[in-house]
């Protein structure tokens, strides 16, 4: 959902999510909204299961509407294993806890970074950064 159409309740939500944050399913509008934000994070969510299981990964899918079979969320799990499907109602909490890979890599940063080296006069190009060394 484009910025400027977003509501001021929206707003308020996508406060509230962020990297470190965690929502249940007591609140059935914000654990949608953190659902949704989990599918759009570009980093690794931690699910907490109701009989005790933890898995953790990237969240790739959420089916929450009205018309799914069974509303899931759909993860590659950090440790591997190949792809799940995990029905909404078996989660207990969901975690925003791994880094946001992107964060602070927008398009619009970046321009921001070549024009203040520009008017600082250092040397700036259009050449990438160098991908950061995750070891």
């Amino acid at each position: 959902m484009p910025q400027e159409t977003k509501s001021h309740q929206d707003q308020e939500s996508d406060d509230q999510l962020q990297q470190g944050c965690h929502v249940v399913p007591d609140d059935p509008v914000l654990f949608d909204q953190g659902l949704r934000f989990a599918t759009d994070y570009r980093g690794d969510v931690t699910i907490n299961l109701k009989d005790g299981t933890v898995v953790e990964g990237f969240v790739f899918d959420y089916d929450g509407t009205e018309t799914a079979k069974t509303p899931c969320i759909r993860i590659i799990p950090s440790k591997g294993g190949g792809r799940q499907t995990i029905p909404i109602a078996n989660i207990s909490q969901l975690n925003i806890s791994g880094r946001d890979m992107a964060a602070g890599k927008s398009f619009e940063t970046w321009i921001r970074k070549y024009v203040e080296k520009k008017i600082k006069g250092e040397a700036a190009n259009i050449e990438c950064e160098p991908l950061e060394d995750e070891s």
